[in-house]
């Protein structure tokens, strides 16, 4: 799944306009590439939502969805469902690539409906950036062209740490509240303290992730 991220990245780096290479080097790093199985139980009679609303923090989510379905993307203030199609990998561009191209591209919008009849199934693979990394809108999209950054630059794990934080507590500074989707990284190595902030997290009201609705596994980070 890494390497089919590269290909993705080297899409999005070739419809950018940038450099050969050029995010396959700013993003060469995959050990903080992770994958997880969730489960979706069927929806009750006074709710159905899976997960709310939300964009993704990392570079590019891979969605595989079974024939249940459920997963809607947001377009022009309408919800699009995603229908399901055997083979087909669903990709969603994430907050950094927003951030990076100073939105030429979106971080899509998504949630989750829970259907009645049976439990959904998916595999998600987040192709993820090294947490050490330093993310702001690249100069080709900002000062080469003339337009001003619309976005401030940050820290990747700090961000992701405070994407977590606006679960749990209101921002600190209202401009956070576009970014207060949770990132669950939970790696083997992690252990159980790992699995309570993401079981904590998940019983937020702001999330509405609810644990009575979904499990959560993780899965090594070493498959590919």
């Amino acid at each position: 799944m890494s390497k089919i991220g590269v290909v993705m990245e080297n899409i999005i780096n070739e419809c950018l306009g940038l450099p050969p290479n050029f995010l396959k080097e700013f993003n060469h790093d995959r050990s903080w590439d992770f994958m997880a199985a969730l489960r979706y139980f069927p929806a009750s009679n006074d709710e159905n939502v899976g997960i709310t609303e939300h964009e993704d923090g990392n570079c590019i989510t891979f969605v595989l969805q079974d024939e249940v379905g459920g997963l809607q993307v947001l377009r022009n203030e309408e919800w699009i469902p995603v229908v399901p199609a055997e083979g087909t990998i669903v990709v969603n561009v994430g907050d950094v690539i927003q951030v990076l191209s100073n939105k030429k591209f979106k971080s899509a919008t998504h949630k989750v409906v829970r259907k009645g009849e049976k439990s959904r199934y998916s595999f998600v693979f987040f192709h993820n950036l090294n947490g050490e990394k330093w993310v702001e809108p690249l100069p080709q999209f900002t000062k080469e062209i003339g337009e001003a950054p619309k976005y401030r630059g940050f820290l990747y794990k700090e961000y992701q740490q405070l994407r977590l934080r606006n679960k749990t507590h209101p921002p600190s500074r209202p401009e956070d509240q576009n970014f207060a989707a949770a990132c669950l990284r939970v790696l083997e190595e992690d252990g159980p303290a790992a699995m309570t902030q993401a079981t904590d997290c998940i019983k937020s009201r702001r999330y509405k992730y609810s644990i009575d609705a979904i499990h959560f596994y993780p899965i090594k980070t070493d498959v590919h």
